[in-house]
């Protein structure tokens, strides 16, 4: 089983898996014989195998008879040239003023806006309908990619990276049952966006979880939770900090790259694979894990 599981962000329905999964195999890799701990021990440095990946983007791609219907009635271009122009304060205020239906539809003008932005998320958050499903598992875009997330984890995983969107659904994957994992790594992660992501983040925890509204959030059972951003990463917005809002044992630490003005370079986890602090994040999420497997943790349990 892998010992570590990527999960990655929204707008991925475009990519292929095999070849994502290879970029992003080969980048983790690459940056784990950078590092003290693997330049010194090459052998332990994991292989493709020992690395998985938890692609849902085919969860969204449009069915081919439906001429990309998510996407009509939008100039995309002209859509995403507006939302990257906004200043930080005005992206909060996109998030207060978006309001979203039990599906995940848009049902306000600000949320029609950046609607081709962020309806992955908007659907995902609302278990709304995905184009693809599986009918192995239970409908809706929560459930279908939850079932994925719990097919990636295995008694040798020890380290969960989430990048963009992964990072919620590892976050709520991580807090559904028990699990090995001891290092949980988010990267330019939205979490903390008050309204369209904590919002109903607090209320599904309630109904699947029965976590009170009212207490703080759950922990995810993981040992560490160190919170990559950017400050130039505009699709992380609008709040990069976790720990003062989410959970104060969150490690949250700043790496510089990339410009606002060329928002998908900045967000890639590739971009933030660059940095030797991610990585060295990562083996030592390797190292510190003992040779055999620990016990099962689960939601609220930290060792």
């Amino acid at each position: 089983m892998a010992k570590i599981v990527l999960v990655h962000g929204m707008r991925m329905e475009t990519h292929d898996r095999a070849i994502l999964q290879a970029r992003w195999r080969a980048a983790v890799i690459r940056g784990l014989k950078a590092t003290l701990w693997g330049a010194s021990n090459p052998r332990l440095i994991p292989g493709k195998d020992d690395i998985e990946l938890v692609y849902w983007g085919d969860f969204f791609r449009p069915q081919q008879d439906d001429g990309g219907a998510a996407a009509k009635g939008f100039d995309l271009d002209e859509l995403r040239r507006f939302y990257y122009g906004l200043l930080r304060g005005m992206v909060r205020a996109a998030d207060v003023l978006s309001l979203w239906d039990e599906r995940g539809r848009p049902r306000s003008a600000m949320a029609r806006l950046v609607n081709p932005i962020v309806y992955q998320t908007a659907v995902y958050m609302a278990n709304g309908p995905v184009n693809n499903a599986d009918p192995a598992h239970e409908p809706g875009a929560y459930f279908q990619v939850q079932a994925r997330f719990d097919a990636a984890l295995g008694p040798d995983t020890q380290v969960v990276v989430g990048h963009s969107l992964g990072s919620v659904i590892a976050y709520e994957g991580l807090c559904r049952g028990t699990h090995s994992v001891s290092t949980f790594i988010t990267v330019g992660s939205p979490i903390a966006t008050p309204r369209l992501i904590m919002q109903p983040l607090r209320e599904r925890q309630y109904r699947e979880l029965n976590h009170p509204i009212s207490h703080p959030r759950p922990w995810p059972g993981v040992e560490r939770w160190v919170n990559f951003f950017a400050p130039a990463d505009v699709w992380s917005v609008p709040i990069k900090r976790l720990a003062p809002i989410f959970d104060p044992r969150i490690r949250d630490v700043e790496v510089v790259h990339g410009n606002p003005h060329r928002p998908v370079e900045t967000h890639k986890l590739t971009t933030y694979l660059k940095h030797g602090e991610v990585c060295d994040e990562i083996a030592r999420g390797l190292a510190e894990a003992p040779v055999e497997a620990p016990g099962p943790r689960q939601c609220g349990a930290s060792s």
